[in-house]
């Protein structure tokens, strides 16, 4: 889907509220762009991105433009995510696991262990692994921008709902000081929420061929199909 610039979402709101020195207020209308398209939260708006982070004392730092993780890869085989944090740490008590790859819980069968797979965990911006140096490929989601500006970029079909935000986060500076009334703020705010949703709809409803063919599976999955008479 065609992407298109952040300025563009910002002219059209300062052309909306009539604004006549926007100059000093673009940068703060373009964040408040990435702010919108992280509130849409739809696939298009972000990119796919890999690479590669080095392992050192048992711990790796995310990308710092990294918006999502979606998998760890360590040479061949892919580390299992646990949230048992127990995992990462040294300790003596016999209650508290200690530093090891180990038996996974994650994975019971008739409640034995099954799997001494490397683990790890994500937190406060590194990924915690049980093994203790090395390298790992990531695979996670930025927030979609134009290589050359950095400036965020919009699925077209966002472009209203964007738009929509603006406005609203413009007159909500004006309303918290005082110069609009209660009514316009909560009428801006109604209409982010709408373009919001309908923006949500557009883009997450699957296309005609999609839809058909899903149809196509299912209807190959009906067991009379595969039923012979006597």
């Amino acid at each position: 889907m065609k992407q298109i610039p952040a300025r563009t979402a910002v002219a059209q709101a300062v052309r909306d509220l009539q604004i006549e020195n926007p100059n000093n207020k673009i940068n703060t209308m373009i964040e408040w762009v990435r702010e919108a398209l992280v509130h849409l939260d739809v696939k298009s708006s972000y990119t796919r991105m890999e690479c590669e982070v080095t392992i050192k004392d048992y711990r790796a730092e995310i990308p710092f433009d990294c918006y999502k993780l979606l998998e760890v890869k360590i040479g061949e085989k892919y580390p299992e995510h646990t949230a048992r944090s127990f995992k990462l740490f040294n300790k003596d008590s016999e209650n508290l696991a200690d530093r090891t790859s180990g038996s996974s819980l994650n994975n019971l069968h008739d409640n034995v262990p099954q799997s001494d797979m490397t683990q790890y965990t994500i937190e406060n911006g590194y990924i915690n692994f049980t093994i203790p140096s090395g390298t790992a490929g990531v695979a996670y989601l930025v927030n979609a921008k134009d290589l050359k500006t950095g400036e965020p970029v919009i699925d077209i079909r966002l472009l209203e709902a964007v738009t929509a935000y603006l406005v609203y986060k413009v007159l909500q500076s004006k309303f918290y000081i005082g110069k609009i009334s209660a009514g316009a703020y909560t009428d801006a705010k109604q209409n982010w929420w709408f373009a919001c949703q309908n923006a949500r709809g557009k883009v997450n409803m699957p296309s005609r061929s999609k839809m058909d063919r899903v149809g196509s599976m299912w209807n190959n999955l009906k067991p009379w199909k595969r039923i012979q008479k006597n």
